[in-house]
């Protein structure tokens, strides 16, 4: 069978114009918070605030950092929880892509227990219809059973600096996809994923 490469193109820059509008943002507020704690000193930051790894997983989840200033403590507190909450949402979207991008290396496993590995039609996965569907529904997941870890300081001139940390396990994270309207042959390499304990890195 013979493939024109318009399609193949169309899809491309359609991946191209959603990996942009979703991580633009993220890397503008990313900018922005390095070069405040750069102006105070990075030493009264936690250790696992790193500018670099603000929104990220591995192979047990994902994490997303905040980091806000402000005179009023509860209120910087808000802004690094809202940047923490939005990043962990980007740290799901980067692991889910990934997770396509790799689908056609990965083994799966479905139905009863005689059945035999097979490799998941990545092809179904490419359709502009389905990015828009994973887009969606990942927007839409309320990410519930987050743990949160703070760190804050308070400088001479009145001014509190607020770090939130936002964990979620790719446990977690798959049982609110179950709850979904996902694809099933997506979902089910995201069980397969998260049975293996390893992430598509």
């Amino acid at each position: 069978m013979i493939f024109t490469s318009f399609p193949t193109n169309r899809i491309h820059t359609y991946q191209v114009a959603l990996l942009f509008i979703l991580f633009v943002p993220f890397l503008l507020q990313s900018c922005t918070t390095e070069s405040l704690v750069k102006e105070d000193g990075s030493s009264r930051a936690p250790v696992w605030y790193q500018p670099t790894k603000l929104a990220q997983f591995s192979a047990t989840g994902v994490t997303g950092v905040g980091y806000a200033v402000s005179r009023d403590s509860l209120e910087a507190l808000q802004f690094a929880r809202e940047t923490a909450s939005n990043r962990l949402r980007t740290a799901v979207h980067l692991y889910t892509e990934k997770l396509r991008e790799s689908a056609k290396d990965m083994q799966t496993t479905t139905g009863s227990p005689d059945d035999s590995p097979r490799t998941i039609p990545s092809e179904s996965f490419s359709k502009p219809e389905f990015f828009i569907q994973l887009r969606t529904i990942t927007d839409k997941l309320p990410l519930r059973d987050r743990t949160e870890e703070r760190a804050s300081y308070q400088t001479e001139d009145g001014i509190y600096h607020q770090f939130v940390l936002y964990r979620l396990p790719k446990t977690a994270l798959l049982e609110e996809y179950r709850q979904s309207d996902i694809n099933p042959e997506f979902l089910t390499l995201l069980e397969s994923d998260a049975s293996r304990g390893t992430s598509p890195n």
